[in-house]
C-alpha cells in the first residue's frame, strides 16, 4: 500500500512581504532607523545628564547651608545663608523647567543642523 507523492513544479506564491524586499532596502531602513533611534538617545540623555548636574549642584548648596547654619558667627553667616538659599531657590527652578519641558516629538531642522553640526558632519 505504498502512496505516491505527487509534488506540483508550481511555485507557491504565498511569498511574506520581507521575502519580497530587497536586501539593500532592508538594510537602508535599519540604517535610517538606527539613526533617528541614537539622535533620540542623545537628546534624552543630554537632559537627564543637565538634570543630574543640576541635583548634584543642589545638593552641595544644602550643605553649604547647613555648615553655615552650624558656624559660630552668626551675623556674617545669616547674609551668605540668605545668598545660598536664594542660589538654591534658582536651581530648583532650573530643575522645575527641565522636568516641566514639553518634548516633543518632532526634531525640527534647525536642531537637526546643531546636532550634526556639533559632531562635525
Amino acid at each position: 500500500m505504498m502512496e505516491k507523492i505527487v509534488m506540483s513544479d508550481e511555485p507557491k506564491e504565498e511569498a511574506s512581504f520581507f521575502s519580497k524586499i530587497g536586501t539593500k532596502i532592508k538594510l537602508i531602513v535599519a540604517g535610517i532607523a538606527a539613526a533617528i533611534g541614537f539622535v533620540f538617545i542623545v537628546i534624552f540623555n543630554r537632559r537627564t545628564s543637565r538634570l543630574k548636574m543640576l541635583e548634584h549642584e543642589l545638593k552641595t548648596v544644602r550643605s553649604e547651608i547647613e555648615i553655615e547654619k552650624a558656624s559660630e558667627d552668626i551675623e556674617e553667616n545669616n547674609s551668605r545663608i540668605r545668598e545660598l538659599e536664594e542660589k538654591e531657590g534658582a536651581i530648583k527652578k532650573k530643575i522645575w523647567g527641565l522636568d516641566n519641558k514639553a518634548i516633543s516629538d518632532d526634531v525640527t531642522n534647525e536642531e537637526l543642523d546643531k546636532f550634526f553640526d556639533e559632531r562635525g558632519f
